[in-house]
């Protein structure tokens, strides 16, 4: 029989959960409409939409980072819908994004409900998924990763239960998944070794050979396309990028600061079913996501990449609250005490609504506050002529097309496949109408030549939010 004062700390704990991830698909709702992102990766795709994997010696530079589908559907929307690129580019992506969410939070009950058999942790599963601020920054964001979650959430799903035409049906989804991001391939390896780790070797095979074979022969043909350049941007800089520890750390920081600090209450719950075999497939999916995370500690990476391991870790803790649940007082469970969790993640709950509203005059954060990119971008719309900044969201804020993502190009630099000669000739023939940075030049620090060219030939036109705004001189 089910413990029932742990049940009821179940069911406190997931209606406090609830209330947040409802506070969340307000705001992710309403972020739909908001001029501005969330979060600002991929605006790039609005200069790029015709010219996807295009030469790096071709201006403007820009690296197009992604496997094709996502970049598809923004050319299909500017050419269905004429207002896409002139009104509002970003209504239709986050449109799809926010669905993608919602249709990830239903699977990932789906899929808690099947592993647990308990509606109720079902639920729990789906709140700590919808609650986490991590959902609210990139949910609805210009970034695939939502699409590509629903996708392996379902192939996880089919997978569930035997069948070869699940199987089929569930490699078809990978692939489609992967269209939209390659890290796919990290979901693909794990239902992989999970069939070969419960004996489904048929299934294995047959999951193998259609996978593999359908991923083959895409890459080749698109490379064919594109001369050579879909595997150098989607497969070689990902691997060439530098890896470091700090950046690593702050992302595994933000990914417990943007769960409300719960992770650290659940995550000892989650391991409880590791090592039970009939929960193998949510096992190794848990660990093949969390190695996946390790990827963020590459420059530019962000804790976005935390939201497949937040998924199956949703699904882990489920798992673990139904171990304790069912333990009847087993020893070594006390220091999980229910309890304990209920009041700490209603203490936490609490303060960061507390901090909110304090620190932004409302709890509707993104209606009270913009990003310092995005007040400088709104600065800076009615320069006359192309903006050089050191951060893409500026040039979208401003309306104004992305010229040079400053972020990767000097990994390319220093391989010698790019080299900054064009940008600075058009520093030094003042071709920019303004140009803007942090304080401490920011990303430009990477381009000294750059820099180099600012200061002989701009001077600071203002100074606000923690940028600097340069004009040319007037001897330009």
């Amino acid at each position: 029989m089910d413990n029932k004062k742990y049940r009821i700390a179940v069911y406190i704990i997931t209606i406090i959960l609830l209330g947040q991830s409802l506070f969340n698909i307000i705001l992710l709702y309403r972020s739909i409409f908001f001029s501005y992102g969330l979060d600002y990766s991929e605006p790039l795709i609005l200069a790029t939409a015709f010219n996807l994997y295009k030469s790096f010696g071709t201006y403007p530079y820009l690296i197009t980072y992604y496997t094709p589908l996502f970049y598809i559907l923004v050319r299909m929307m500017s050419t269905i819908i004429p207002q896409f690129v002139s009104t509002d580019p970003y209504f239709y992506i986050r449109s799809m994004g926010f669905a993608a969410t919602i249709i990830s939070a239903l699977l990932i009950y789906l899929i808690a409900r099947y592993v647990t058999e308990k509606k109720l942790l079902g639920v729990f599963a789906l709140s700590i998924f919808l609650s986490s601020e991590l959902v609210l920054y990139y949910g609805a964001s210009f970034s695939p990763m939502p699409m590509e979650l629903a996708f392996e959430l379902f192939a996880v799903y089919l997978m569930l239960k035997p069948g070869s035409r699940r199987i089929i049906f569930s490699a078809v989804s990978i692939f489609i998944a992967f269209m939209f991001r390659q890290s796919a391939i990290f979901i693909f390896a794990a239902l992989l070794i999970y069939l070969l780790y419960t004996r489904r070797f048929r299934d294995a095979l047959l999951f193998s050979v259609l996978l593999i074979g359908a991923v083959i022969t895409a890459t080749v043909c698109i490379d064919a396309v594109t001369a050579n350049r879909f595997f150098f941007s989607v497969f070689v800089i990902p691997l060439i990028t530098p890896s470091a520890l700090i950046i690593l750390l702050f992302n595994i920081f933000s990914f417990f600061r943007l769960t409300y600090f719960s992770a650290f209450v659940f995550l000892a719950l989650a391991w409880f079913f590791t090592f039970e075999r009939k929960n193998a497939i949510i096992s190794i999916l848990l660990l093949v996501s969390g190695i996946e995370a390790l990827s963020s500690a590459k420059y530019g990476a962000t804790s976005l990449y935390f939201m497949p391991f937040l998924a199956f870790f949703s699904i882990a803790v489920a798992l673990g609250a139904k171990k304790i649940i069912s333990s009847r007082g087993t020893k070594g469970m006390n220091f999980l005490n229910f309890k304990f969790a209920m009041v700490y993640t209603l203490l936490i709950f609490s303060f960061m609504m507390v901090y909110e509203i304090i620190h932004y005059n409302s709890l509707y954060i993104y209606n009270a506050t913009q990003p310092p990119a995005d007040r400088i971008g709104t600065m800076l719309r009615n320069v006359s002529g192309p903006i050089l900044v050191e951060d893409p969201r500026t040039a979208v804020a401003a309306g104004k097309p992305i010229l040079f993502e400053p972020s990767i190009f000097w990994v390319l630099q220093a391989d010698g496949i790019w080299n900054d000669s064009n940008v600075v000739g058009s520093i030094d023939n003042c071709s920019f109408g303004a140009i803007g940075f942090p304080l401490g030049y920011g990303r430009f620090v990477g381009y000294p030549e750059i820099i180099n060219a600012i200061k002989g030939h701009y001077i600071e036109s203002y100074s606000d939010y923690g940028w600097v705004v340069m004009v040319p001189r007037k001897s330009c």
